[in-house]
């Protein structure tokens, strides 16, 4: 161990001169208040901004000439040959010279900074600081940056230095290896970067980091092992260990990205989004144990228990999956980029259960895509335009522009030739006014000619999705603004004339349902107590029901025939998670509560605000599906009152 030490005094005493270069630059920050043009800039701001001028300009410079020199120095003047001759292994030569140059580097990091942060008034933090520790625990960023990197850069430096003093063929095969890895890096990372998993990307992106630090650091010394003074064998060590080392690294790394992806549906502990369709078939996706931010996504038959990996990426979070009304197709997109996400379509009837792309690329900013009612055709709404594609074949179909200065905002097929579009405009009330207003149309667009109609004037739409916008029962629930209070109107969309009108809609935490047998149930608030109100299409009043007061509460899905699920939630002080859930189950015929389901809340309506339960059949899965405590997933037995649980899947 004495040689091991003496070596390593040895490699410092040469190389002094930098303790000194960094002693004279350290005491540059300290006089920088004094430059002229520093302005009235606090002088602890002025001494900062220079030191880390300083050290991210000197620091890579110290580190490029230690590693280029503390071996290939000694290789070009003979010392090697004399070191190699002690009896000290090639192994030992290495780490200690390896080792004092760290040392010499983190030396000088320390000097530079130290006069900085002990003329600051608060010392011990800005020193913490300064070297790359922030007040909370974990390993940041900024202390690899500042203690890894500087000993990276060696690594790196000593490498290339190897190679270019080797002058052998060799180089070439380094450089191919290295576009090798790079590929099978990116190939790894791919799927992760899709779905901007971003907590997956950073763990590989680290371990190859890691990987290849380790791998040079071991590869130097069987350079210097296998090499000794030859430079061309020594280089020919030095690239094969790397290299290899890399190889493992990627197939390790490929191995627990596969790992990562192969999530089935019982690995699900918990859900974060759902989607639905008019029957069986679900969209899920949910955190998994030990994929951190990768969440897998399903799609997976409630009745039978039959799925499918779905790899669903960001957009579910804005926009789902939606299914045709026949259940034969879902249909979403996934990020191919900045500016364009992918259409993928998977056949829910169909033999083989894998997903596909049809081909189709639409604007990253889509606002609505809808399927035709056998799946056949889809249309999309790309900034001021419909689009509408075969999906079998991915042909472009039809597109119209609407050119009025209203937004198209939701689509939905009127049989398989024709979709009809909600359109938006908002405008000022007056020149003289920064007030504005909303103005809804509603046009025809035919497929097979291509003809855009000029489109009617409606009022407010309640929600942009059934109920509250053409449903099935041939009237539109429409809100209208009159004599400054919100009125909600019962509307035949052939005509555009009022039917009935409801009654004023309080501005917070409204809600309404049309039920199966054509009548309109709304969940009005009267001051933190709730009272349902069941109205007949012309306009009659025939109940009015009181629920419990406490808590925030919307209306589910029709679970029976003419029985609404209430949920009811009690929310922590900040607002953020659930503290307590309970469904009411309320006959809208007799006006009494029926079953409590403590614990669980509606799909519909209740767990997520922005899926309207109108277009659902009474009793589906839709209607029944219940999210509970820790966000598991459980379908109701209307008959037993059973909850059984989805998510996570039984054992």
């Amino acid at each position: 161990m004495r040689g091991f030490f003496a070596l390593v005094a040895r490699e410092v005493s040469e190389r002094r001169a930098m303790l000194i270069a960094a002693v004279v630059a350290s005491l540059i920050p300290l006089v920088s208040p004094l430059f002229p043009a520093t302005g009235s800039n606090p002088p602890a701001d002025i001494r900062e901004a220079v030191l880390w001028f300083i050290v991210v300009t000197l620091i890579p410079i110290f580190a490029v000439l230690l590693g280029a020199t503390f071996i290939g120095r000694d290789l070009s003047e003979g010392r090697l040959g004399f070191y190699l001759s002690q009896p000290m292994s090639a192994p030992v030569i290495w780490f200690a010279k390896f080792g004092a140059v760290v040392m010499l580097i983190w030396a000088v990091q320390l000097i530079l900074m130290l006069p900085t942060a002990l003329m600051s008034e608060d010392a011990s933090r800005v020193f913490l600081k300064t070297i790359g520790v922030p007040p909370y625990s974990g390993i940041p960023l900024s202390l690899l940056i500042l203690w890894v990197g500087p000993v990276a850069l060696i690594l790196i430096a000593h490498s290339v230095g190897v190679a270019w003093r080797a002058r052998s063929a060799w180089i070439v095969l380094d450089l191919v290896a290295l576009g090798v890895i790079a590929v099978a890096t990116r190939l790894v990372l791919g799927p992760f970067l899709r779905v901007f998993a971003v907590d997956a990307v950073m763990t590989v992106v680290g371990w190859m980091l890691a990987c290849a630090f380790v791998a040079m650091m071991v590869a130097g010394a069987v350079q210097l092992s296998a090499g000794r003074v030859d430079p061309k064998r020594g280089h020919r060590a030095l690239s094969g260990t790397v290299w290899v080392g890399m190889v493992i690294a990627v197939i390790l790394a490929a191995g627990w990205g596969w790992w990562v992806r192969s999530a089935a549906p019982e690995d699900l502990f918990r859900v974060h989004e759902i989607s639905l369709g008019a029957g069986s078939w679900i969209a899920v996706t949910g955190a998994s144990a030990g994929r951190m931010d990768y969440y897998p996504g399903f799609l997976i038959n409630v009745e039978d228990g039959e799925w499918m990996a779905a790899h669903f990426g960001s957009d579910i979070h804005e926009r789902g999956v939606t299914f045709s009304a026949d259940m034969s197709r879902a249909v979403w997109t996934v990020p191919a980029g900045f500016e364009e996400s992918n259409v993928m379509v998977a056949d829910l009837n169909g033999e083989s259960l894998r997903p596909r792309w049809i081909g189709v690329a639409v604007d990253r900013q889509w606002r609505g895509i809808v399927l035709s009612d056998d799946g056949s055709r889809l249309a999309v709404i790309e900034g001021d335009n419909v689009v509408a594609y075969e999906v079998d074949s991915g042909d472009l179909l039809a597109a119209a522009r609407l050119d009025d200065g209203f937004v198209p905002v939701m689509i939905r097929f009127e049989g398989d030739a024709a979709v009809a579009v909600l359109a938006l405009k908002n405008e000022k009330v007056s020149d003289d006014s920064s007030a504005s207003r909303s103005r809804w149309k509603e046009h025809r667009f035919n497929i097979e000619t291509r003809d855009l109609d000029e489109g009617r004037a409606i009022g407010s739409p309640w929600r942009w999705v059934v109920p509250g916008w053409s449903n099935r029962f041939g009237y539109a629930l429409e809100r209208f603004e009159t004599e400054g209070e919100n009125r909600l109107q019962v509307v035949d969309p052939a005509i555009g004339a009022v039917v009935a009108d409801l009654g004023e809609m309080p501005a917070r935490w409204t809600d309404i349902e049309v039920v199966e047998n054509g009548r309109i149930a709304v969940l009005r608030d009267h001051d933190e107590r709730y009272s349902i109100e069941v109205f007949n299409p012309d306009g009659e009043h025939l109940l009015s029901i009181d629920l419990p007061a406490g808590g925030w509460m919307r209306l589910g899905g029709e679970v029976s025939a003419g029985v609404l699920a209430v949920d009811r939630t009690v929310w922590t002080r900040d607002g953020d998670i659930p503290a307590h859930r309970k469904t009411y189950l309320v006959d809208l015929e007799t006006g009494s509560l029926g079953l409590v389901l403590d614990g669980v809340s509606p799909v519909l309506g209740g767990w997520r605000s922005d899926v309207s339960s109108g277009a659902w059949q009474v009793g589906s899965v839709a209607t029944r599906l219940m999210i509970g405590e820790g966000f598991t997933l459980r379908l109701l037995d209307t008959e037993t009152g059973d909850l059984r649980q989805l998510v996570p899947f039984p054992d």
